[in-house]
């Protein structure tokens, strides 16, 4: 019986799901800093995991850094303690992943995020290459969370029970030796 576990990690907020037979047996959500959290929100479902049968899925940014960088530890921490192997583990970027979402929904949108004061980067569709958004784009744009964004830009937001359906080992999902944070392309 195959098993999933889905990790992301925005800027105000973390998602951990653990999925058995296609079905959340696990969820947690959480709006607190992911380092008071983490090890509380992952527990209930690490205890239960069948580890050589689960697949990991890591939304690796752009996002909280230090999130990312917590998941990606513990990611590696498993990797080194022969847990899992590299093969089951999966990474996206988060512009990929919301689009992923948005192509599933049928609802073409830009997708921008900032990847610091000056930096943004955007994507059409999943297709599509990043590049630097138009002014159009922009406001056309669902945003991935940032806090230096204003308040009355239109946030890219998903469900959980939209992520179950888009977690397989095909595009844009990626196999990752020892995933790390998303490095902007230059």
């Amino acid at each position: 019986m195959k098993e999933r576990l889905f990790l992301h990690a925005g800027f105000s907020d973390f998602c951990i799901g653990w999925a058995k037979n296609d079905t959340w047996a696990y969820e947690h959500i959480g709006t607190e800093p992911i380092t008071d959290k983490l090890f509380s929100a992952l527990r209930p479902c690490t205890d239960e995991i069948s580890w050589e049968n689960t697949e990991i899925y890591l939304v690796n940014g752009p996002g909280s850094t230090l999130g990312i960088r917590t998941f990606c530890a513990f990611i590696r921490t498993l990797l080194v303690l022969k847990k899992i192997n590299p093969s089951q583990v999966f990474v996206c970027d988060a512009l990929h992943f919301a689009q992923l979402i948005l192509t599933r929904q049928n609802l073409p949108q830009p997708v921008c995020a900032r990847l610091n004061v000056t930096q943004i980067l955007c994507l059409n569709s999943l297709e599509d290459t990043f590049h630097v958004p138009s002014e159009a784009e922009q406001q056309q744009a669902l945003w991935l969370q940032h806090p230096c964004l204003p308040k009355e830009v239109q946030m890219f937001r998903f469900e959980m029970k939209e992520v179950l359906l888009l977690l397989s080992a095909q595009s844009p999902w990626k196999t990752a030796d020892a995933p790390d944070v998303f490095q902007a392309p230059n």
